[in-house]
């Protein structure tokens, strides 16, 4: 049973990210090449939401979705009058 993580503070949030990110990395450094060809699927029932290699699902369903939402964030910091950060380098607040 899934349980909704539900931080008591900015720390327990920060250590719960490095904690995801180090086992994701393992994961993802841990995987054979090969099986990124290998077909994945999420499904309902017979009705299939996304189909494709597990390279295409990643970089999709994963990488993109996180870039979209990094995106987001950044107009939402804007709205608040707040600096963005750099993310390749430098952003045009901090020059």
């Amino acid at each position: 049973e899934m349980k909704p993580f539900r931080p008591a503070s900015k720390e327990e949030i920060f250590s719960r990210y490095d904690k995801d990110t180090a086992e994701a990395r393992a994961a993802l450094v841990g995987l054979d090449p090969e099986k990124w060809d290998s077909q994945w699927q999420m499904a309902a029932g017979d009705q299939v939401w996304i189909q494709g290699t597990k390279y295409e699902v990643f970089r999709m369903w994963v990488m993109d979705h996180m870039i979209h939402h990094r995106a987001q964030l950044g107009v939402y910091l804007r709205l608040l009058g707040a600096k963005l950060p750099g993310v390749y380098g430098p952003s045009a607040d901090e020059m």
